[in-house]
Order: C-alpha cells, then structure tokens, then sequence
C-alpha cells in the first residue's frame, strides 16, 4: 500500500492526519537510509580481506581460513608453488617470500625463526615449526607449523600472525640485569626456603612481545631457580619494570 493511499484513508479528522504525517517521515527516514548505506565508502579491510581471498583461491584453491585482520590462519594445498628448493626449511622461507603480499613479513630468514624441524618418515613427511619475530624479538603466540608430503613438497600451512606487534617499541627502558633483579627480589622467590639454602638464580632471561589487558607488549620473560622443585618465570614490563604475571613453572 502506498504512502499517498494510507494518507487519503485518514485525511478525515486530526489524527487520521497525525498518523499519515507519521508514517510519511518513516518511509522517508527508511528511504534516506537505505541510501546512505548503498552509498557508503568500502571499507579498507573488507577491500583487503576481499584482495586476499581472490589471491588465495587463485594461487592454492579454496581450502583456507583467516583471521579477522584477512591473514591467513590456514591454507591447505599446493604450497611449493615458486619455491626452488627441496630443503623443507628453505622451501618455508621461499614460500612466505613468495606470498609477501598475504602475510605481514617483509623477509622470511630474518623474521622466522625455526622452533623445530620434525624429519619425515615411511608414512608421513616433514613439520617445521617457526616462530615470528618483528625486529628480533619473537611475538608470543605466534606459532607457525608447516607440513610437507613424503617427497618434501609443502602441503599445509596453519599459524597466528599478530600485525599490532608491528608498531610495538622494541627499545627497552629497563635493562636485563633490571629485570632479573626484579625477579630475584620478588616475594614468592625470598620467601622460599630451599633445604640446602641454595641461593636463587637466573636460569632465562629474554625479551619477547606479549599481549597484557588486551595489547601488544615488550616484555622481559625471567625464570628463576632455587634449589629442587623451586622454579619461577616472571614477565616484566620492558618499558616500566611492573611486573605483569609470575607464577610457579613447576607443574604438580
């Protein structure tokens, strides 16, 4: 029924009046906003996952997943496409330099590091497991695992890329020796007794990013050792020192 119609229904009388001016601004209001929404810009991201789909079904098939950023998180297929190496190692570095344009990785060999390298047997091929890393420091969660057929061809990729961690400053404020005095003077560590009254230790101290209260962090991850079954580790804000999480390592 049209707006002209249900006005003429009640033009007898104040409200049939009220009601056709109503229902005459909500008709307008529905119109102006179907078109502002036609008319909306595209937004970036979309237009990035969309670029990243295309590009993904036209080099390995349709078998894959992303993330909500549009990194791939899994991709099923033939991944030895453009790689000129039969190393499973070297294949994965060639495989994420060839798809520079789907992955946020400038150079594979600086910003991969390899975790570990499973060899292949009778009944299944190669994994390697790699670790991403943005000027050195490997991002915590970052997991890449890639599996290849018998004959050493990658077949499989699944992994987490984190693109915040890009904008992280890898600088630290606090130094190492700062963050494993931190951790030595800590409660839980002094207020252990060992039997032998053994003095506690650094057994780790390294830098990694990590995600606290929902953002990206430079972070000093520290264990810590004092005599048997005392063990420590302690993330400890690079930039301010504060301690982050700690916990026993320890597991009953």
């Amino acid at each position: 029924m049209s707006i002209k119609i249900i006005c003429r229904n009640f033009k007898r009388g104040i409200w049939g009046r009220i009601m056709a001016i109503t229902l005459s601004i909500f008709f307008s209001a529905i119109h102006l906003y179907a078109n502002c929404y036609a008319n909306a810009p595209e937004d970036s991201v979309s237009k990035r996952i969309d670029y990243i789909r295309k590009t993904i079904i036209g080099r390995y098939g349709l078998r894959f997943e992303l993330d909500k950023n549009g990194i791939p998180i899994s991709i099923t297929g033939d991944l030895y496409k453009g790689a000129k190496s039969s190393d499973p190692i070297e294949q994965a570095y060639q495989f994420f330099d060839f798809n520079r344009d789907i992955f946020p990785i400038k150079d594979a060999k600086t910003e991969l590091r390899v975790m570990q390298h499973i060899g292949g047997d009778e009944s299944f091929g190669p994994t390697v497991k790699l670790a991403w890393s943005v000027n050195g420091i490997i991002v915590d969660g970052s997991e890449i695992i890639l599996n290849y057929s018998r004959d050493n061809k990658l077949y499989s990729y699944y992994g987490r890329f984190f693109p915040e961690a890009l904008a992280i400053n890898t600088d630290p404020v606090i130094s190492q020796n700062e963050a494993e005095q931190t951790a030595l003077r800590d409660s839980i560590v002094t207020a252990t007794q060992d039997l032998n009254d053994t003095a506690a230790s650094i057994h780790l101290a390294t830098l990694i990013i990590a995600r606290f209260d929902g953002k990206m962090i430079l972070t000093w991850y520290v264990s810590v050792i004092k005599g048997v079954g005392n063990s420590w580790g302690f993330w400890i804000d690079a930039q301010t020192g504060r301690i982050l999480k700690s916990g026993s390592l320890i597991i009953n």
